[in-house]
């Protein structure tokens, strides 16, 4: 086992330092990012009373019905966007507005494109698991967004983390996360300090030892000569 000299573990010591404020430096605008993401997630819940959050033109809608079955499943989080006009097409998955109030979030492919008389457009939709199409057409400004990817089975989750008590655990666990990886990362200096100080109390034990085993030969060394 090697043997560190002071200088040595101090020069580690310092390197590790090192370390972790650079992990703290990276570390803190991505937590500061996730808590800024949590605020704005609780302003459009809370105060503006939006029936969905939308963060950098992404919004995120958690699948509550069978009717996209098997392309959604129930408890699949879909991430959604908004599209011009133009980039809508058939067989599009569309997240739109419907319900007196425009309150309540579906989520149908696009069956059909139908042209108005007076210049507008509407959608025909339909769940892919229903055997009819929609009752209502949809209008360009009900549609929250175009489908772009799924995540599986994780909407209960996130049902739970938008709400406001939910969002204040998720800063909490982000904050907790981040205490203590730095703390673990104090303990692993304390750690070393104290090995190295044992290291050190051990090979002094060693050296006394050695010296000893000498002393002791050049004794026994004496005697034999003395008895000769």
């Amino acid at each position: 086992m090697r043997i560190y000299s002071d200088k040595e573990i101090e020069e580690k010591i310092n390197k590790k330092i090192k370390r972790k404020k650079i992990y703290r430096f990276l570390t803190y605008p991505l937590i500061l990012f996730i808590i800024g993401c949590c605020l704005s997630i609780v302003f459009q819940k809370v105060i503006y009373k939006k029936t969905y959050v939308e963060l950098f033109g992404y919004k995120a809608f958690t699948i509550g019905s069978g009717s996209m079955i098997p392309t959604l499943e129930i408890g699949d989080i879909i991430i959604v966007k908004s599209a011009k006009q133009s980039y809508i097409a058939e067989q599009d998955i569309i997240t739109f507005l419907e319900g007196e109030g425009n309150v309540y979030n579906v989520t149908h492919r696009i069956v059909k494109i139908i042209n108005n008389e007076d210049g507008t457009i509407s959608y025909q939709t339909k769940g892919d698991a229903n055997n009819s199409n929609d009752e209502n057409l949809v209008k360009y400004e009900n549609i929250v967004g175009k489908y772009r990817f799924k995540i599986s089975k994780l909407g209960n989750w996130v049902v739970q983390i938008q709400t406001t008590c939910g969002i204040i655990i998720a800063i909490l666990v982000v904050y907790l996360i981040y205490d203590m990886s730095s703390r673990k990362e104090e303990r692993e200096l304390s750690r070393e300090k104290l090995r190295h100080k044992y290291d050190r109390k051990e090979e002094r034990k060693k050296k006394r030892e050695e010296e000893e085993q000498i002393i002791n030969e050049s004794i026994k060394k004496a005697r034999r000569h003395k008895k000769e």
